[in-house]
């Protein structure tokens, strides 16, 4: 997609008014209700089809705008920029295509800051609308325009629900010197029990309580789940299994239809967190359940980690190997192959039954609930396995020196995972407490830790998809050069992060922070 850059619309002084109009109250009697309380200059009708983009998590939205695309007759289709509160044009750029990645937003201010929040996220066409707009000017007794109203149909295509959705409002637009007539006009709409819309009209569609737009629905992150430290362990621990069930469906048919990589990310990061959750509370589940279930998540793992190394390779080609075209092919190749595999591993039986198990699990936890361990309180058995996952991560990071192999590293990148999990999984049982800064510290190291691990497997693969191009004669003498300055590039920034990790891990391990964790986690340990 390219655009052609136009000025900014300045928003201004004052924001558009914006009213919807009840079912039983028609866009003629509130016209003529207008025109007896002031003159009324027709000025134009427009129709359109309006394309609303943003992330399947609805980044754009969260970070305060809409984006759409407007596409009229004999008019060149224009990508507009707009506040999500109240519905004011930000920017507009005149397009020949739908843009689907951060790369294909314009540059320049604000789009650049939209750019930075889509980051890796695929824009997903969340909106259909067919728009009729009908413009008006209201005049004062010299004939002057004081203000601007436009009474917008819009209605939502492609429904496939039977019943029409369709959202109508009129927008009384301020000019500057003249605001005491668009509240005076606003008046009298509230008069006639037109109701204010606070929010786009996307969030109008979005908040409806008729069917949701496309991407996925998240009801309730695992972040706001209420977790309460005095119910039984074995009730909480049933509940985050739960909702860690519910993420993985969630993001399913993304994985499948292949609609945004991240799926795939949410998908595993919801498996590996029930996977770690089982290791630590193994001992509430008597029967061997909780070990059957996350022997199998590993292999679900093993399964989605081969199309997951490849997203990364893919989108690391986007942006820095963009003239490698074999290398470009050869990634491709792998991950329709590698896609394949798991579309036909979540049609297994296997799969099935997986989730079967899962599902049994939490029934298990339920009735664990009852007994002795189940039913101790919720707070004093997470802050033991908090603290015990601390003193692991410092008892095999303080073992760590110069000449430790890469594994020992690899092998504390997984315990401060495991450690993460657990403080985010229950994070509600700490409001209050300093949690964030906990957070941030292992976040730092693990940070550390990622960069080492992650430039090593980057690095590898580069040097094997290397061998490979050279066997299969794909690619140029000058792309397998550029392919071996990649690596090296990523083998410097490992040696980098390897150097740094002696002070990262020193941080994390000083006495202030172990101090905070033997505060918050402590206090059951030592009885």
């Amino acid at each position: 997609m390219r655009a052609r850059r136009q000025a900014p619309v300045r928003p201004m002084s004052q924001p558009p008014l914006r009213f919807r109009l009840p079912s039983k109250t028609s866009d003629r009697a509130v016209a003529e209700d207008l025109r007896r309380a002031w003159a009324v200059k027709p000025l134009d009708v427009s129709r359109s089809r309006r394309a609303y983009l943003d992330t399947a998590d609805w980044r754009l939205l969260r970070a305060g705008w809409t984006l759409h695309c407007d596409s009229r007759e004999s008019e060149p289709a224009g990508l507009v920029l707009c506040s999500s509160s109240d519905g004011t044009a930000l920017a507009r750029v005149t397009i020949n295509g739908l843009p689907q990645w951060a790369d294909d937003i314009p540059d320049g201010e604000p789009w650049q800051r939209v750019g930075a929040a889509i980051e890796e996220r695929r824009l997903l066409c969340q909106l259909n609308l067919d728009c009729i707009v009908k413009r008006f000017a209201v005049l004062d007794d010299e004939a002057k325009t004081t203000a601007r109203v436009s009474f917008e149909r819009h209605l939502r295509a492609g429904d496939g629900t039977g019943s029409e959705q369709r959202l109508r409002m009129v927008t009384v637009t301020p000019l500057r010197g003249y605001e005491r007539y668009a509240i005076a006009i606003s008046k009298l709409f509230t008069d006639r029990a037109l109701r204010p819309v606070d929010g786009s009209v996307l969030r109008c569609f979005r908040d409806a309580p008729e069917p949701s737009t496309a991407g996925v629905a998240r009801t309730q992150t695992l972040h706001e789940l209420d977790t309460e430290r005095s119910l039984p362990v074995a009730t909480e621990v049933g509940r985050v299994l739960s909702r860690l069930r519910d993420e993985m469906v969630e993001n399913e048919p993304g994985v499948r239809d292949q609609v945004d990589i991240e799926f795939l990310h949410d998908f595993r990061v919801a498996s590996r967190r029930a996977r770690s959750v089982l290791n630590q509370v193994r001992a509430l589940f008597p029967g061997g359940e909780a070990e059957a279930l996350s022997s199998e998540l590993q292999w679900l793992g093993s399964v989605t980690g081969p199309v997951r190394d490849l997203d990364v390779q893919i989108s690391q080609a986007r942006h820095d190997l963009a003239d490698l075209k074999g290398l470009a092919q050869m990634l491709t190749r792998k991950r329709e192959e590698a896609q394949s595999s798991l579309v036909a591993a979540l049609d297994s039986p296997r799969y099935k039954a997986l989730l079967e198990a899962w599902i049994q699990l939490e029934n298990v936890a339920a009735k664990q609930s009852q007994t002795h361990d189940g039913a101790r309180p919720a707070g004093d058995v997470i802050d033991r396995y908090v603290y015990r996952a601390h003193r692991r991560v410092l008892r095999i990071g303080k073992r760590i020196h110069e000449e430790s192999p890469a594994e020992a590293l690899h092998d504390l990148r997984k315990k401060t995972k495991a450690l993460r999990y657990l403080l985010e999984m229950f994070s509600s049982l700490y409001r209050g407490s300093d949690l964030k800064a906990a957070v941030r510290e292992l976040k730092a190291l693990q940070d550390n830790l990622g960069e080492f691990q992650d430039t090593q497997v980057q690095a590898n693969a580069i040097w094997s998809l290397a061998e490979e191009m050279l066997v299969e004669r794909v690619g140029s003498a000058s792309e397998l050069m550029a392919m071996g300055r990649i690596a090296d590039a990523l083998e410097a920034r490992q040696a980098r992060a390897r150097d740094e990790f002696a002070a990262r891990f020193e941080r994390f391990s000083s006495h202030a922070v172990t101090a905070r964790y033997r505060r918050m986690f402590g206090s059951q340990e030592s009885r």
